[in-house]
């Protein structure tokens, strides 16, 4: 897990995280998620971190909404991966 695309000048980054299958379930990436928003928040002074997760990729949508990120968007058939067409749903949170 980390942030990516830190842009200081407009406050806000994207988190970017995958967890191998066999780790998956055992609370690692809500805890990892915790630290890196209040890495984001407190230590950069981010005003906003996003996260692109794929439309069939439920684990991580729930995670996102669990830990209070809103979904803001959907680009559709954004991207082809695995022999298939897949929208990226956009997700944000804001420090306030």
């Amino acid at each position: 897990m980390n942030l990516v695309k830190i842009d200081q000048k407009n406050k806000n980054a994207e988190v970017s995280f995958w967890i191998a299958p066999k780790y998956q379930g055992k609370g690692l990436a809500k805890e990892a998620l915790n630290l890196i928003l209040d890495f984001g928040f407190k230590k950069l002074k981010l005003k906003r971190i996003e996260a692109r997760v794929f439309h069939k990729n439920k684990p991580p949508q729930k995670l996102l909404e669990k830990m209070s990120f809103k979904l803001e968007g959907r680009l559709r058939k954004k991207t082809f991966f695995k022999n298939q067409w897949l929208d990226d749903l956009l997700y944000g949170i804001l420090r306030d």
